[in-house]
């Protein structure tokens, strides 16, 4: 028999290509043959742009991460053994380190400067969940939360935990930007 208790990610990639004129520096653009191509003309560093004299399109492209938390559970009132334990374990140590990421991104946000925000240490690289989602969660779109919890008194202490870091994402200000690439 194996086991459902699992954080669950799904990520879709999109791209957007819209007819327009040519854009502005720092745009890659598709031609109407479908080859890109870049060129340097002193745009920032990074920056793609595509120039022909044909039917120019703006690509624009995004993430969407769908994420799908496995709850935490009180290992001693669970009563779990053997590989249910560990799944556990494992479960409560990866919202642990999501949470301190969260905390980290918090505080850096809080931070009287940009100097400060930048030496906040974020350890995004401590759990496999927390570096997939790092692009999401450093404020390059829109997070939305849903905490399920339940109402019974008996499941009380892991639902106000819920609650709490439901609202800790909520503090997060995830800043929508058109990234154009």
């Amino acid at each position: 028999q194996s086991s459902s208790r699992s954080h669950a990610v799904f990520t879709f990639h999109v791209q957007c290509r819209d007819p327009a004129p040519a854009p502005a520096s720092g745009v890659e653009t598709e031609r109407g043959d479908g080859v890109q191509r870049e060129e340097s003309d002193g745009a920032a560093a990074g920056a793609r742009v595509s120039r022909d004299a044909r039917k120019e399109r703006v690509v624009r492209s995004t993430k969407v991460h769908i994420v799908d938390l496995a709850g935490s559970e009180r290992v001693s009132d669970s009563g779990a053994g053997g590989t249910r334990l560990q799944e556990a374990r494992d479960i409560n140590l990866s919202l642990h380190h999501l949470q301190r990421v969260i905390q980290a991104l918090d505080r850096a946000a809080a931070a009287p400067s940009a100097a400060a925000a930048a030496a906040v240490h974020v350890p995004f690289h401590d759990d496999p969940l927390c570096l997939l989602l790092s692009d999401a969660l450093q404020g390059g779109g829109m997070t939305t939360v849903v905490a399920t919890v339940s109402p019974a008194m008996r499941h009380a202490p892991e639902s106000l935990l819920t609650l709490k870091f439901a609202a800790s994402c909520s503090r997060l200000c995830s800043l929508t930007s058109a990234a154009e690439n």
